[in-house]
Order: C-alpha cells, then structure tokens, then sequence
C-alpha cells in the first residue's frame, strides 16, 4: 500500500490513475515494459439482467408481447390501481397530454395498449411488461421494478387458471422448482372479479 500527499499546486492529480500517469512520466515512459495483449476477463452476468432475460424467454415462448409504455398516466388509469393507504406520484406541469401521474401499476399501461390493439382489429392477445411502478406511503416515496401481465381469456369459465399456470411458471423459473405460491380470493378491486392476491 502506498499514501501519496498531492502538492496544492497540482490541481490535475485527482484520481489515483493520474498520480500511476505521474510516476510512469517521471520514470520515463520508454523504460516501461509494453505487452503485446491485454488479459480479458469476462464479469457473470449481473443477477438483475439474468432474472430479466429469464422472465422475457418465458413469457414470449408462451406467446407474450413485451410492451414498453411510458411511466406516466391520466388520472383515470392510475386510480384504480393504487394500492390501499397510498397516493399517487403526480408531476407539477401535466404537459399536453394530461398525463401527469406516476404510474402506481403496470396494468394502467397495459390496458391502454391493449384498447388500441382492440381498435386496429387485433383479439386474443398476451401482453407483458417489465417495468417500475411509484406509490407515496406517509412520506415515503417507493418505485418498485415489476412484471405486469395481461392476456385475452378463451372461455370466461376459465377464470384466473390460464393466467395462474403462466404465474406459477414465473415462480418456478425465477425461485425455484418446487417454490409454491398461495393464491387468496381478493374482492378490495372491485374492477376485476374473480381476483386473487
């Protein structure tokens, strides 16, 4: 370990980089060993990416669209899916739009994609996004990375299953084979039924 005093008069040295620059000039830099290649060691992919990329091969082998919209909705997108005792993230200039909310879910975004399929003709869709969501709880600010899933269902008696099996394959990709998931009857939203948590 070397600790090395920088001269106030030399205001170009600030990193340690520059002071190895220093020393290599005062030495001479014809006196320093060139090597013909340069040693290369690729880094693991980090985990973040490799979720990721676990999550999209999934959901497009099941015939999933990844979308990619906009983080921030009206107000009539944002309201219904706003988790209980928080608030929405909402900008100061609206802009033109009106949308000047923080999305608190993706499922908002995800709607209105699917409504302009609907309206150029397009049906029995599967639709996905990875994507950050914003809520305010007392005076925390929270932004959460998710996945948000919306897919046209064949026979209304099917319910929530179709959708059930691809989140159950999510858990198993992503935690584990033999990880379970417990799925509870939820009736809070009262926009979707049946719903579960």
């Amino acid at each position: 370990c070397i600790e090395a005093t920088v001269p106030c008069f030399r205001g170009d040295i600030h990193r340690e980089i520059d002071l190895v620059e220093e020393v290599a000039r005062m030495q001479g830099y014809d006196d320093l060993p060139v090597h013909e290649t340069v040693p290369v060691r690729l880094a693991a992919p980090q985990p973040r990416v490799t979720g990721k990329r676990a999550v999209n091969d999934l959901l497009t082998g099941e015939g999933f669209i990844e979308t990619v919209s906009h983080t921030l909705v009206n107000l009539e997108l944002a309201t219904p899916f706003l988790p209980p005792r928080t608030d929405l993230l909402r900008l100061e200039d609206e802009g033109d739009f009106g949308d000047s909310m923080l999305r608190p879910s993706l499922l908002g975004s995800l709607l209105r994609v699917r409504r302009t399929n609907r309206d150029r003709g397009a049906s029995n869709l599967r639709l996905y996004e990875i994507g950050s969501a914003f809520e305010i709880e007392g005076d925390a600010h929270r932004e959460t990375n998710r996945v948000g899933l919306l897919m046209d269902v064949d026979e209304d008696a099917d319910g929530l299953r179709p959708l059930r099996g691809i989140v159950e394959a999510l858990v198993d990709r992503l935690a584990g084979h033999g990880t379970t998931v417990e799925f509870r009857p939820n009736d809070r939203c009262p926009w979707y039924a049946p719903g579960a948590t």
